[in-house]
């Protein structure tokens, strides 16, 4: 039994970066899957699991999260709403899933280093060239997706090809003609994310390339390595910058104009999609400053929102902001502790693993992982999204399993 559960676990992640980025609800269902066999394996525990400091203090983050949310829903619920509870919470109970599926590979499956690296390059490649079939069957100038929208479907192509290019020494052991699988991937997911129009990755691509020439301070050869990176990575994204056909340029411009405007005091007269996110924004924090403590609570302080804005705004295109608007103080502090929490097994493992390579790679694409998923909280509501979820908590949960068996080891 467990053979079978560990074969179909490997199989699950190595398949989740293009399932998730390609097929709908595809990274819901192995979530689910993993979930169910970390439950499993908890009720067939035959001793006591065992965690160090670090992890502890990560799954309580994911629990504080969690629990956060629901003691601010029965609040809310009961004392504002007049005894009205119906269950909002579909998203945050999610985070909890990180626990399950974190015993299953810590003390059930373990997990393959193989699947983790060539899982992440697969990925990005199917994207890649779903994106180039898309893109030769649209018409000049519209934007490409996946089963989502643009956004997604670009950041995640993105980060999954930089986390594949942190694992770049795995696949010159294996052998050194495999280097070209994650440099393609790289490559790419560049294209995907100007084909997809997301201006985000104007930010996110030097910040997950900073990172990498960080990580090749531990290669030999040092300098040289970090200049063929820059220029692997900037060559191709003045080339897209410039020739894409969905012109990031042009957004960009529009954007900063809209801004423009909107600081003028010509907000009402703006529909850009800028100018509608700074309204929101600007809105929310108004909002905010009725309920500094406590929040106004999950999605109850909407109806002020469309009321003061007109704009039928599902949430505040900002995590943090979404966050203190609901929650108050405790809001951000709950999502910051789940991103920043991670770093406590990251960056030790970099600082006194110096010298094991593997051990240092993987690190690091945890950190490009966060980094990015950072940047995606800042312009949009990330942990509403089951997509982002499953993709955030499985690849966490994995590379913290390959660290801790290396470790080991």
């Amino acid at each position: 039994m467990t053979n079978y559960v560990r074969v179909l676990t490997y199989i699950l992640i190595f398949i989740l970066p293009a399932a998730a980025n390609l097929l709908e609800h595809g990274g819901s269902i192995i979530f689910a899957i993993l979930v169910l066999f970390g439950i499993v394996a908890w009720l067939n525990r035959k001793s006591r699991p065992v965690f160090d400091r670090n992890e502890k203090i990560i799954m309580a983050a994911f629990a504080g999260y969690f629990f956060m949310c629901l003691i601010f829903f029965l609040a809310n619920g009961l004392l504002r709403e007049g005894m009205t509870l119906d269950w909002e919470l579909d998203h945050e109970s999610r985070l909890l899933g990180f626990i399950p599926i974190y015993y299953l590979l810590i003390h059930w499956t373990g997990m393959k280093k193989w699947v983790f690296w060539y899982g992440l390059a697969a990925g990005a490649l199917c994207s890649v060239g779903y994106a180039l079939i898309q893109a030769h069957m649209l018409a000049s100038g519209n934007r490409i997706t996946g089963p989502y929208n643009p956004i997604a479907f670009g950041n995640l192509t993105l980060v999954c090809a930089f986390m594949a290019l942190s694992g770049i020494r795995y696949f010159y052991r294996r052998h050194p003609l495999l280097i070209i699988i994650p440099l393609l991937a790289v490559i790419g997911s560049i294209l995907v994310a100007f084909l997809s129009g997301t201006r985000g990755t104007l930010f996110l691509i030097p910040i997950l390339t900073l990172l990498f020439l960080i990580q090749l301070g531990s290669f030999k050869y040092t300098w040289i390595y970090r200049i063929i990176a820059i220029l692997l990575i900037l060559i191709p994204s003045v080339a897209y910058f410039q020739l894409s056909s969905v012109s990031v340029d042009d957004r960009l411009r529009d954007s900063l104009h809209d801004a423009r405007q909107f600081f003028s005091g010509e907000r009402e007269k703006l529909q850009g999609e800028e100018a509608y996110r700074l309204r929101v924004w600007t809105e929310g924090w108004k909002i905010y400053k009725k309920h500094p403590l406590f929040g106004a609570g999950k999605d109850q302080f909407i109806p002020e929102l469309r009321k003061n804005t007109g704009l039928k705004a599902p949430h505040l295109h900002n995590m943090f902001l979404e966050f203190l608007v609901s929650y108050g103080i405790l809001g951000p502090i709950a999502l910051i502790a789940i991103l920043f929490t991670p770093l406590t097994i990251l960056i030790p493992t970099i600082r006194q693993h110096y010298n094991n390579p593997h051990m240092v790679d993987t690190a690091f694409s945890g950190l490009s992982l966060i980094s990015a998923f950072l940047v995606f909280s800042l312009t949009t509501c990330i942990f509403y999204k089951n997509i982002f979820i499953a993709i955030y908590i499985i690849l966490l949960a994995t590379l913290f399993t390959i660290i801790k068996h290396e470790k080991c080891a």
